[in-house]
């Protein structure tokens, strides 16, 4: 089979980006990988990716090299062409553009790939047919902004290929120039290890976690959750929390519940965050994932939340309700604060329903996540059978 070369323009922190390229390690593709944005640190497992030795190589353009600290590398540059008043990222992607031809550009995520090549010379965005992911808002939020929209619009009117995780983001598309072909419609980080969809896991009902994303910022919703769970903390002395992905914004006031329930409550930031094997093992010890935002694709812990177990309660801002009508049982609740503490109540004060929604969910996951089903669809991204 012919090699490919792909540009990837995506985020170099991320862990979605690090397991979409995961997929494709046994592929004959050679990766050349380009950073949307700033970064302080390659992900852990793109690092691992780009020091690797398979069929697939992973190679970071130039003018980067391969080392541990490159962000540190990418902030200097940066700072000095600021001082020229010149975009460092965007004559840098010229460069790497105007000096090779790939089989496909494949710009993840909208606001920072996707911007960044609407920013390229015509010659230079007609040379390589593009592939444009949506991630989770990038359409669905922030189109409700003229500036952004009008972004949105020339980007999307560049494309030759369009994927995303939800069919809403799909119907969404309709409103915009695009004359290229839709792609699948798959979870952006992949799917899960066969081995990974238990049966014998610790019933729901026997577990005492709940579990919570801590987003504040421009999408996270955690301070609504905040009241509902001292309420339920201090009527329930059998219970624990986590918040995880804690941002800067919502930390203090995390504090003050942490303060008042000690080892009951506990945090990870997003600064400081766990590792995913450290993760999944909350998964795996949660009765209830609590995900509430403003906005939201599938969200990666609602696929983690089934397939581990854990009772999923997510705002009607994702795409939860997709996967409810695959069979899923779960809450998906509006935007407020009354409706969230409703639905633990009623997850907590049913075992039954509890245990017979991890049966069902884990079951329903394994027939649409499994990475087997889900590889042998993105390799249709790159050409590949």
């Amino acid at each position: 089979m012919e090699r490919k070369k792909v540009l990837i323009i995506g985020m170099f922190d991320s862990i979605h980006l690090a397991r979409w390229l995961t997929q494709f390690k046994d592929q004959p593709i050679d990766f050349i990988l380009f950073p949307s944005k700033k970064f302080k640190y390659l992900n852990k497992d793109l690092y691992q990716l780009i020091f690797s030795e398979g069929v697939a190589t992973y190679r970071i353009s130039k003018p980067y090299f391969k080392f541990k600290l490159v962000g540190y590398f990418d902030f200097g540059l940066n700072l000095m062409f600021n001082l020229v008043k010149k975009d460092f990222r965007v004559a840098s992607l010229k460069k790497v553009l105007s000096g090779s031809y790939f089989s496909f550009v494949h710009a993840l995520e909208i606001q920072g790939s996707g911007y960044l090549y609407s920013k390229m010379p015509n010659n230079l965005k007609t040379k390589n047919k593009l592939i444009l992911t949506n991630w989770g808002s990038d359409i669905y939020y922030f189109s409700k902004y003229p500036e952004h929209n009008e972004k949105i619009a020339k980007i999307v009117k560049t494309a030759a290929y369009y994927s995303a995780e939800c069919e809403r983001d799909y119907a969404l598309l309709a409103k915009y120039e695009f004359n290229g072909k839709l792609l699948p419609c798959i979870p952006n980080g992949g799917g899960f290890k066969d081995s990974e969809f238990s049966l014998n896991l610790v019933p729901a009902s026997e577990r005492n976690l709940i579990l919570c994303k801590g987003y504040g910022g421009i999408f996270g919703e955690v301070k609504l959750v905040l009241q509902n769970i001292e309420e339920v903390l201090n009527h329930r002395k059998d219970l624990n929390v986590f918040f995880y992905s804690v941002t800067k914004d919502v930390i203090s006031e995390i504090n003050v519940l942490k303060i008042k329930f000690g080892k009951r409550l506990n945090f990870s930031t997003v600064s400081n965050p766990l590792d995913r094997s450290d993760l999944i093992e909350l998964f795996k010890k949660a009765k209830i994932y609590l995900g509430v935002s403003k906005s939201d694709g599938i969200s990666t812990s609602f696929l983690e939340a089934i397939t581990y177990g854990a009772y999923p309660i997510q705002t009607n801002t994702s795409c939860g309700s997709e996967w409810i009508n695959k069979g899923i049982e779960g809450s998906v609740i509006g935007l407020n604060s009354s409706e969230i503490l409703r639905a633990i109540n009623a997850a907590l004060s049913n075992d039954k329903l509890l245990n017979q929604a991890q049966l069902n969910n884990v079951e329903i996951a394994s027939a649409f996540l499994s990475s087997t089903r889900i590889n042998k669809i993105s390799k249709t991204f790159y050409g590949l059978k």
